[in-house]
């Protein structure tokens, strides 16, 4: 997309690992830069096999808001669009899937916006693998997509990286692979064929979103 960038460590770190506070504490300023100049940043970051992760050393990716919205001006409803984590922050929403949110603010330190972000993980870790006990550092126990705005926190435990989808014929089309953008409320395919297919049967979608990761009625 356009004015995609990435954040990424000088040192190999593993993209597995859980985020250390210098890595969010980096990303949150990248935030608050562009909301001093009056725009909105997203932030997002894969973790695991099921995530979406394409690359091992560590980096978030972030992405202008208003970058995001190019387009939608001439689509049904688009001007409404809004990113997900800050849409459903702290509200009880029924989705395909689990998410865990949290508001945060410019008055916190780095340490606790670190503390926010360990806590959601430690939520979404109870939730998948329940009995276990959350790690608060090293290699993750589960793949996840984490998300980060200005005023909200998001992270969604993953189960499965898509799903292979078909026409209405059964003749397979290709597949759709999700990663942190989801938590935005949107998903990237990479052929026309595909971007069609979810035009004439809406319900694709729906499926595949009920199937990478925890079950909302899972969540606790």
């Amino acid at each position: 997309m356009p004015e995609h960038f990435i954040l990424v460590t000088r040192e190999f770190k593993p993209q597995t690992h859980l985020l250390e506070a210098d890595d969010v504490d980096a990303a949150y300023a990248c935030v608050q830069a562009y909301r001093e100049a009056g725009q909105g940043l997203y932030v997002f970051f894969n973790s695991g096999d099921h995530s979406g992760a394409s690359q091992p050393h560590r980096h978030l990716q972030l992405l202008p808001i208003e970058r995001m919205k190019d387009g939608l001006e001439n689509t049904e409803r688009g001007r409404e669009w809004t990113v997900l984590a800050d849409e459903i922050c702290g509200r009880e929403e029924t989705l395909p899937f689990t998410i865990f949110t949290s508001r945060i603010g410019t008055d916190m330190s780095a340490e606790e916006r670190h503390r926010t972000y360990l806590s959601l993980y430690k939520r979404a870790v109870r939730a998948t693998l329940p009995g276990v006990e959350a790690a608060e550092e090293g290699e993750a126990q589960m793949s996840y997509n984490f998300a980060m705005t200005s005023t909200s926190m998001a992270l969604c435990p993953r189960t499965a990286e898509g799903a292979r989808i078909s026409n209405s014929d059964g003749g397979e089309i290709g597949s759709i692979a999700l990663n942190g953008t989801v938590l935005a409320g949107t998903a990237l395919v990479k052929s026309k064929a595909e971007w069609d297919a979810l035009r004439a049967r809406s319900a694709i979608l729906l499926e595949v979103l009920r199937g990478i990761g925890v079950p909302p009625t899972s969540m606790l």
